[in-house]
């Protein structure tokens, strides 16, 4: 997993290399002018795997879940 607050991804690597494989975007905050940005950033906090998913927690409690065949994400109801 990685991100800079503004946006959270989850990156698959090769163990032996080091190498990238892919990248997924999870999510994407939108940053409000009128409120310091550091303050409305969301990191992920938690990845458990699920059958052929990826099942991934932000720090705001929110779901998600990435299909590993067709790497798409969709919002899922946490568990």
């Amino acid at each position: 997993m990685a991100g800079d607050g503004r946006e959270g991804y989850v990156i698959a690597t090769e163990n032996s290399t080091g190498k990238e494989l892919w990248k997924v975007k999870v999510f994407t905050v939108h940053i409000k002018s009128w409120m310091e940005e550091d303050v409305q950033w969301v990191f992920i906090t938690d990845l458990s795997l699920d059958s052929n998913a990826l099942l991934i927690r932000d720090e705001k409690s929110r779901c998600y879940r990435l299909d590993l065949e067709k790497r798409r994400v969709k919002k899922d109801i946490c568990r």
